[in-house]
This record gives C-alpha cells, sequence and structure tokens, in this order.
C-alpha cells in the first residue's frame, strides 16, 4: 500500500477545501495567514465530547467500536492507516485520468479494495461474535 507523502498535484481532502473555503490557509501563498484568531476558531469548532464507547474487536489498526446511543457499532480506522488508503485511492484515481489502462493505477485500486474489504470482513466478523445483524 502506497505510504502518505507529498500531495502536490494530489486533490485536497474535503476538510482542506472546506477550511481554504473559509479562509483557512497555513500557506500564505494560497490564502491569508492562518493566524491566532483562526486556530482559536478552529479550536473552539472541535472541541471534543466526553462520550461512552465501548471497544467490541480491535485488530491491527482498526477496531469495531459501539457508540452510545448508535443502533450498529462502527469501525475505526488509525488515522495513518486511513491517510495512506485515502492517498492510495487519490493517486490511482489521478493515474486513470490520464491513462484510464494504467496498470499500475489498477493495481493500486485492487491493493485498495483488498484493504477495504479487510475491514469489512473484521467488521463482520465482529458483529456475527456478538450476535448483531449487520446495517446493511
Amino acid at each position: 500500500m502506497a505510504t502518505p507523502g507529498s500531495r502536490r498535484g494530489m486533490p485536497d481532502p474535503p476538510t482542506a477545501r472546506r477550511r481554504r473555503r473559509a479562509g483557512f490557509s497555513p500557506d500564505p501563498a494560497r490564502g491569508r495567514q492562518f493566524g491566532l484568531d483562526d486556530l482559536r476558531a478552529l479550536l473552539d469548532s472541535a472541541r471534543m465530547s466526553q462520550e461512552q464507547a465501548q471497544v467490541l474487536s480491535r485488530g491491527g489498526n482498526w477496531a469495531v467500536v459501539q457508540l452510545a446511543g448508535r443502533a450498529f457499532p462502527g469501525l475505526h480506522v488509525q488515522g495513518d492507516t486511513f491517510a495512506a488508503l485515502w492517498t492510495q485511492l487519490a493517486e490511482a484515481a489521478r493515474m486513470l485520468r490520464e491513462d484510464p489502462g494504467d496498470g499500475k493505477a489498477l493495481d493500486d485500486l485492487d491493493d485498495a479494495v483488498r484493504e477495504a474489504e479487510e475491514f469489512l470482513r473484521f467488521y463482520e466478523a465482529a458483529l456475527a461474535e456478538r450476535g448483531i445483524q449487520r446495517p446493511y
């Protein structure tokens, strides 16, 4: 699987696009300077809440977690693992836009699909072990 690297030439993740539209930019060349007031506003909007969660199963860089008040458990994926998967998908999409028959891009997509399938199988196994019906 590809590792996260330079984003140069790759599409920005949705969060970066939202922040840029709101005027946030750590790079003065791309917009106004990210200042202390911007940081305060960002932190205020991202305050953590104290919630209970039950970890149903852990494996590798992911876990199946049941949040209080939710009908079905969710899948928690470590940020670096998710970022690497996103990078791999974004790079494959870029390469396929340039050359729809690019064999390396197709191989990268196959790898990403296999990893997503691992997440899904792990999730399904955790639910089955506890007699929880899948939400799909």
